[in-house]
């Protein structure tokens, strides 16, 4: 109700200064059969009318832009095969450093990736907000966080492996998903085959 009050002052407003919709006062006139009284009420009806649609298709427009801008921010197949790739060569780079040293235990694969995890968080945040909701964008953002701590304990490389593979999973198509998954298995095992590779040449030395 408050909102159409504030209709009704815009439209007296443009008629004291004179500011008619021509096309509208002229439709009034016609609807009044010349009664000057009443082409001024159907006017001022079919104004504030206008001026709704005119509301809703600004708020939709304001909405797609919105929309827009955040779609562009998505990860791309070959960013996030990049992130990926990464994160895996630089814990089996780590990893490999530690055994050269004759340190065992750390589990590089889950720290690197919850340090990814953490950016991915806060990165695409409002793309989970824009594809899910608000709440499940705050859940993601802050489970970043936690992996950045947890994803170095045993099995802490699954869940960061699952926390990335979300918000590539409302980035793109089904199609591109599915190619994206394939190309992630694929680095996975060719790394950790060339790293085991490399393991036994540091222990034949």
């Amino acid at each position: 109700m408050e909102k159409n009050g504030d209709y009704y002052k815009q439209v007296e407003q443009e008629i004291k200064e004179g500011k008619y919709q021509e096309g509208l006062r002229t439709r009034a006139i016609a609807e009044a059969d010349g009664d000057e009284n009443r082409a001024r009420a159907i006017y001022i009806k079919l104004r504030i009318e206008s001026l709704k649609v005119e509301e809703a298709e600004t708020i939709r427009r304001a909405k797609e832009e919105k929309k827009r801008k955040r779609l562009a921010e998505r990860p791309t197949l070959s960013t996030a095969v990049i992130w990926f790739s990464l994160q895996f060569v630089l814990a089996l780079i780590f990893h490999l450093i530690d055994i050269g040293k004759g340190r065992y235990g750390q589990h590089w694969t889950g720290i690197m990736m919850g340090w990814v995890c953490l950016i991915y968080g806060f990165k695409y945040a409002s793309l989970i907000s824009l594809n899910v909701s608000k709440r499940a964008s705050n859940i993601y953002k802050y489970c970043g966080v936690v992996l950045l701590f947890i994803g170095g304990l045993p099995g802490g490389w699954i869940l960061a492996l699952i926390h990335q593979i979300y918000a590539f999973k409302h980035a793109q198509s089904a199609k591109e998903y599915a190619k994206f998954i394939a190309i992630i298995i694929t680095l996975m095992i060719a790394i950790y085959f060339g790293g085991g590779l490399l393991y036994e040449l540091i222990n034949q030395k």
